[in-house]
């Protein structure tokens, strides 16, 4: 078996976000403005839309990559994670990450990441309806002179609840699984070693700030990057007032 066949953790095992569930307050998000602006609305859509309507809203497969899949072209280091709506994930990586460590963060992309098989190019709402198994997804570009992947996997622990499957705070279903995307073996080991270590702060009761007392984030294999609609890149940074349920939640002593 090869390295890095035997490092990485195989989604069967270990991606719990793929299990079954019944989908509740599922919020599906949309906008009518061009790219980096958004209208402040946010729109909540239930079952009277139907799925031709609701792909619509959300654009074409077409105008929703035209910009988007040029983070691919974007030097640096790739590292992406799912820690709840991508909204948050994205703000906190972009803005506050980027304070702490500044010039680090070249670029972010809001998007969908699923398991190896899954359906190709699937539209935000089969996302928001758990239909195939994809996460709401940031992936970024980063500059490993300004910062480490260790600095990414711990921030990205202190800003979400990592104990909570499939879940983070009001926001329920597999797309809000807390998983670290692994774009090499190193990355699995860090983001192993990290995690680790959060563990054994919970059980030395030195962290309270969590739901459960097991770290349930998922470690695996990066796949393909969809990204989402124009209208949901750097959501809170047009829209400040927007939906967001993350926040710091502790610091790493160091």
């Amino acid at each position: 078996m090869s390295t890095k066949a035997s490092a990485f953790v195989s989604f069967t095992a270990s991606a719990h976000f793929q299990s079954s569930f019944t989908k509740t307050n599922t919020i599906c998000r949309s906008s009518n403005r061009t790219i980096f602006t958004v209208n402040n609305q946010r729109s909540i859509h239930t079952s009277k839309y139907s799925p031709t309507m609701l792909n619509n809203l959300f654009g074409t497969r077409k105008q929703r990559d035209s910009q988007w899949d040029k983070i691919s072209t974007v030097p640096g280091e790739a590292a992406t994670f799912g820690a709840g709506c991508y909204w948050g994930t994205e703000k906190f990586f972009a803005k506050d990450f980027e304070k702490k460590y500044p010039g680090s963060i070249i670029a972010t992309a809001v998007g969908f990441m699923g398991p190896k098989g899954a359906k190709e190019n699937p539209t935000y709402y089969e996302v928001c309806m758990g239909a195939t198994g994809h996460v709401e997804v940031l992936q970024i570009k980063y500059d490993p002179a300004k910062c480490s992947f260790e600095d990414l996997c711990k921030f990205f622990f202190t800003f979400h609840d990592p104990t909570t499957i499939n879940r983070q705070g009001n926001d329920r279903g597999t797309q809000y699984a807390s998983v670290i995307f692994a774009h090499n073996d190193e990355q699995v080991k860090i983001a192993q070693k990290v995690k680790t270590e959060l563990q054994e702060l919970i059980d030395k009761k030195a962290l309270t700030c969590f739901t459960d007392p097991k770290v349930a984030t998922a470690i695996v294999p990066a796949t393909t990057f969809y990204p989402a609609h124009e209208e949901h890149q750097l959501y809170l940074e047009n829209n400040p007032m927007g939906y967001c349920n993350h926040g710091i939640r502790f610091e790493w002593k160091e």
